[in-house]
């Protein structure tokens, strides 16, 4: 297939936002995409917006353009086509509190469909036979004016989901699996942006399983204290005080303000120096959240079980070519045995593995080997 040559506009002035939205607005489908700097701050800062319709781009502006103007379009009866959205429905979430009301994943289509890559280069080249060039995905959206190469760039990244999208229905319904895809998507479109539990920031350090067990606890709540300053601040974590620098206190352990202002450098102000000795004091002392272990790390009483229902879960997606981490991640399946919400209690599962799961570890049916492959066998009463 040749590359798409769509006409594009780069748009400046509400005027002309609210003008498209007008002309297009009988659109059945429309593909979206953003670009967004996290590089800087802790909540993701809107630099562009890419809004396709099947003949015609534009790529909007929010430094001069009151995005909210976009929100009938995301609340109108057409179908919102992007890929990997779940990024850009938070970023829509903390710059407009919108988000489209029927959605087409191309990300998800690709799993289910059990495409052995699911980036949006790799789908362009396997399904529409096209390079794209992504040399510029790591631009620096926030400078203007965007550069030509940064334009064709934005373009591009929505140019071809229609055509993308097109391709991977007509493979779901082949492999009779549209039901379930409405099904991730209408997931995807209702997960909340996850608030962040300062107790467990800890979890996604540098390096954790490197901690002595010991400092386990006093690392969390200077993790802690970390993580609601950089978001009262709207600085990134790692700007403000480095995981290793938080290991290093969380095994020291600096009894004085003097000694913890010395270790945490000049970014961290010297009035908020207090909270991350009395971290350490609090720690110690017991006062306060008990540890909070990551999921995986929860399991180890259940180790055995979840070894065979992680088999079981790859045998089933293997037979569906699916990645088995899509079917069922381990820490869905521990949230399945501590009834925790999880993506096994989706329908289509349930068929597929979730009563599977069930069954083995309400001791109605055992796991056994047969004719090569594994089997439940029904356990008498």
């Amino acid at each position: 297939m040749s590359e798409r040559e769509m006409p594009y506009e780069l748009v400046t002035t509400n005027e002309r936002l609210v003008e498209l939205l007008a002309l297009y607005a009988d659109e059945e489908r429309y593909a979206f995409d953003t670009e967004f700097d996290n590089r800087r701050t802790y909540y993701a800062r809107l630099a562009l917006v890419q809004i396709a319709w099947p003949s015609f781009i534009m790529l909007i502006d929010p430094f001069s353009v009151d995005v909210r103007l976009l929100e009938p379009l995301f609340n109108s009866d057409a179908t919102a086509i992007a890929h990997a959205s779940i990024n850009d429905l938070t970023v829509l979430d903390q710059t407009m509190g919108v988000r489209p009301r029927r959605l087409f994943d191309t990300q998800v289509a690709a799993q289910l469909v059990g495409l052995r890559g699911t980036s949006l280069a790799f789908l362009a080249s396997e399904l529409l036979s096209l390079t794209l060039d992504k040399t510029e995905q790591t631009s620096d959206w926030t400078v203007r004016p965007l550069s030509a190469a940064a334009e064709i760039y934005a373009v591009n990244d929505v140019a071809h989901l229609f055509d993308i999208a097109d391709e991977l229905f007509s493979d779901l319904t082949a492999l009779g699996r549209v039901t379930a895809f409405d099904e991730e998507c209408d997931a995807v479109l209702a997960t909340t942006a996850r608030e962040t539990n300062p107790q467990q920031s800890w979890w996604n350090l540098h390096n954790r399983e490197q901690i002595p067990r010991d400092d386990l606890l006093v690392v969390q709540y200077l993790a802690a204290v970390r993580e609601e300053l950089a978001e009262m601040l709207n600085i990134t974590r790692r700007y403000l005080v480095s995981d290793e620098t938080l290991i290093a206190m969380g095994s020291s352990r600096p009894r004085s303000t003097q000694a913890v202002g010395r270790m945490l450098g000049r970014r961290v102000d010297e009035s908020f120096v207090g909270q991350f000795l009395q971290a350490i004091l609090d720690a110690e002392a017991g006062r306060g959240p008990a540890l909070e272990l990551p999921g995986d790390e929860r399991g180890d009483d259940l180790r055995a079980l979840v070894s065979v229902l992680q088999a079981l879960v790859w045998q089933t997606a293997t037979t569906m070519s699916l990645e088995p981490s899509f079917l069922a991640s381990k820490n869905d399946i521990l949230a399945r045995l501590a009834g925790r919400p999880s993506k096994l209690d989706r329908g289509w599962r349930n068929e597929v593995i979730t009563a599977m799961i069930d069954a083995v570890t309400d001791g109605t049916f055992a796991v056994a080997w047969r004719d090569g492959a594994l089997q439940l066998v029904e356990l008498p009463d």
